[in-house]
């Protein structure tokens, strides 16, 4: 047993071998490749960076118009940082993440490929 799993035990949570604890919502997540990996970065966020983890949000929904054809559209980030003590809207957005979706997804994927997310977020990131 790790010691994250013996910490768990004595708080009275006893997790299975695929589960893992976010260490933001304190909500009991699969444990994927993907997960670990958000888990480090909001770890990172928060020691490296100094946010707080009030201003932190998962799987945020930041609404954008597509500068192409002017429709309104949504993409999911799986970590928003927000402007400190600021409400958890779009236009205070200081940061955000969006970890790749697995090791499996081919980079010209459509829909979960690196040019699709980055494509999606960039445009997020410049028409609020």
């Amino acid at each position: 047993m790790s010691i994250d799993n013996e910490q768990q035990v004595k708080d009275g949570l006893v997790l299975e071998e695929n589960e893992m604890v976010c260490s933001l919502t304190n909500r009991v997540v699969k444990a994927t490749n993907k997960e670990q990996t958000l888990q480090s970065m909001i770890a990172m966020m928060a020691e490296e960076y100094g946010f707080a983890s009030e201003d932190m949000e998962r799987d945020f929904r930041v609404k954008y118009t597509d500068a192409d054809t002017g429709n309104t559209k949504t993409q999911k980030v799986d970590l928003a940082i927000f402007e400190q003590g600021r409400a958890h809207e779009t236009e205070n957005l200081a940061r955000f993440i969006i970890v790749a979706k697995d090791a499996k997804v081919k980079a010209n994927d459509k829909k979960a490929g690196v040019t699709a997310t980055l494509a999606a977020s960039l445009i997020a990131s410049f028409s609020f």
